[in-house]
């Protein structure tokens, strides 16, 4: 099911395919995508809490959050193990104050040394680098100091 549409097909899948039962939806999307992670063929894991622009919207869900943290370590610790590098997505960092995933997230993502890549999904050529300069200041705020670009084919480390 999409994740990522609108809220009220969000709501129609979550009924017809999980019973309304949001926990199991937000349990599929990590599963899912630890499954992704450790079948591999790919160097940048993108969108990891991205259940969290619909799943939100449901009756309950903050009394999810303690389960979608501990998902969530789970998902980070795949990628870490699997060398993957993880896209902190700012397209909305300047619109919303919503980056994918969340600075909530920033601290852990550290101290797994996991990589890190700052790109914003646009369809906009205009908008390439929207949110990114605001995203490396406060990634520097929870100790980042590099970042993954490609530079000439080569996924090469650079300064924050």
């Amino acid at each position: 099911m999409g994740i990522d549409g609108s809220y009220s097909l969000f709501e129609e899948e979550t009924k017809r395919l999980y019973n309304g039962n949001i926990e199991h939806v937000i349990r599929a999307f990590f599963d899912q995508s630890k499954r992704m992670v450790q079948l591999g063929g790919f160097d940048i894991v993108g969108h990891v809490d991205k259940i969290y622009l619909n799943a939100s919207k449901f009756s309950g869900f903050n009394k999810l959050q303690n389960l979608i943290d501990e998902l969530m370590d789970d998902l980070l610790t795949a990628i870490a193990q699997s060398r993957l590098i993880l896209e902190i997505n700012t397209k909305s960092v300047e619109s919303a104050r919503i980056s994918y995933p969340s600075r909530h997230y920033f601290k852990k993502i550290n101290e797994l040394q996991i990589p890190i890549t700052i790109n914003c999904d646009t369809h906009y050529p205009d908008n390439v680098i929207q949110g990114k300069s605001t995203t490396a200041v406060l990634l520097k705020q929870y100790g980042f100091t590099h970042t993954m670009e490609l530079i000439g084919g080569v996924w090469q480390s650079y300064a924050i």
